[in-house]
């Protein structure tokens, strides 16, 4: 079992005090580059080979599908992009892109993907440019045990304390543990729902609710 902060708003907003995380969702990332012809930006549209223009229209269209996926945690990010050379007077010769798709449902990832390699394809293709698609990480969701969970909701309702079944949708080691043995989550409020900023706030009397919560799971596992 593991302890963390939620790294969202749901417990904040639902006014819950422990988030019992059932599943740690899939992250199926990538890295996307478009190469083309590096040229001045008073050279004519006609011709031109723009790697930007291609990724641009890939990010809009991977975004609208995710909006016609009927699923409501689903996640997608664009999280780095980078042009070479990036100068303001500059065609770019290449442009680089992460997309991050995450979701619980392991179908929906590989559609996701399946539909991303055939647009970059079509794109690449379509706009006389070279493509490449690099996978950065695939990982599976990974559901949590049955018993572990059960231990940490009894011990919530047994210490009076507020709770809730939650979906992580970052990654932890317990989605790791998760893989090779009995494993599942506690989460408290993140303020704001904020994480891996200078805001990110968790009140000590959270963290004392999830400590005592984790201890109280633990006792009731090892007596079993």
């Amino acid at each position: 079992m593991g302890l963390h902060i939620e790294q969202g708003p749901v417990l904040q907003q639902t006014g819950n005090v422990i988030g019992v995380v059932d599943n740690v969702k899939g992250d199926y990332r990538y890295g996307i580059t478009f190469r083309g012809k590096r040229n001045h930006a008073g050279s004519p549209m006609l011709g031109r080979r723009d790697p930007m223009r291609a990724a641009v229209h890939l990010i809009n269209y991977m975004y609208a599908q995710f909006e016609t996926i009927e699923s409501p945690d689903i996640l997608l990010t664009v999280g780095a992009i980078q042009a070479d050379p990036g100068i303001e007077t500059v065609i770019p010769a290449s442009v680089y892109f992460s997309i991050d798709f995450r979701t619980r449902d392991k179908d929906i990832l590989l559609k996701l993907s399946e539909v991303l390699h055939n647009e970059a394809g079509r794109l690449a293709e379509e706009s006389g440019l070279d493509s490449t698609i690099e996978p950065l990480i695939i990982v599976d969701p990974v559901l949590f045990n049955a018993d572990v969970l059960d231990a940490i909701r009894q011990s919530a309702t047994d210490l009076d304390l507020k709770w809730c079944h939650i979906s992580s949708g970052a990654g932890h080691d317990g989605q790791i543990m998760g893989m090779y043995a009995p494993a599942a989550m506690v989460f408290v409020p993140s303020q704001g729902g904020r994480s891996h900023c200078p805001e990110e706030h968790t009140t000590v009397k959270h963290i004392e609710a999830g400590a005592n919560v984790l201890l109280h799971a633990v006792i009731k596992l090892a007596n079993q």
